[in-house]
């Protein structure tokens, strides 16, 4: 993630959001998910954002469904009212414009890479090309580093440290666990 925002810093972005992007598949009610992965936006406007649940307003991410190929978030059509007052609301709070590249997954999430800067940044052809590399690296490396089998804790643990991790995860003391064990 540092290296992908200091590779975006020299393309003229200076902030970025890299973030898995699920919708819901109810009938009912349409929810979209996000999972950070990594971010460098300003914080102000995370909060904000957050506050608002604007994940399923967000027109980014709507596009990110419709669209196979980075584009940029001015280019986004069929704007609502609301879509495009969180846009202003993020020009507002220091992400004047923006460049979104969508990388569609298997399991029908998108790893989606957001990338703000000056308009001259974003309309830039070859940022815009250089971006797409960066994210498809990043995406690349993202997915080898998951084939990485982990060591679970529990694999270093015994029994007996496990049945008392067990305990203490339901609220005994230790007296407690010693008369239980």
């Amino acid at each position: 993630v540092e290296s992908f925002g200091h590779a975006a810093g020299k393309l003229g972005f200076p902030h970025y959001v890299i973030s898995r992007v699920t919708r819901s598949r109810s009938s009912c009610t349409r929810r979209t998910a996000l999972e950070m992965i990594g971010s460098h936006y300003p914080q102000e406007w995370v909060q904000h954002y957050q506050r608002r649940d604007y994940a399923a307003t967000d027109p980014v991410h709507r596009a990110a469904f419709l669209q196979s190929a980075p584009y940029r978030w001015h280019d986004i059509i069929g704007l609502s009212k609301a879509e495009r007052r969180l846009l202003d609301e993020a020009r507002e709070a220091g992400l004047p414009a923006g460049i979104s590249i969508p990388a569609h997954q298997s399991d029908g999430s998108i790893l989606l890479f957001n990338l703000s800067g000056s308009p001259h940044s974003v309309n830039n052809a070859s940022n815009s090309r250089l971006a797409y590399l960066i994210s498809a690296q990043f995406h690349f490396e993202l997915h080898r580093l998951a084939l990485i089998p982990s060591t679970r804790a529990a694999h270093l643990l015994t029994p007996r440290q496990l049945e008392c991790l067990t305990w203490v995860a339901r609220g005994k003391t230790s007296a407690e666990i010693g008369e239980i064990l």
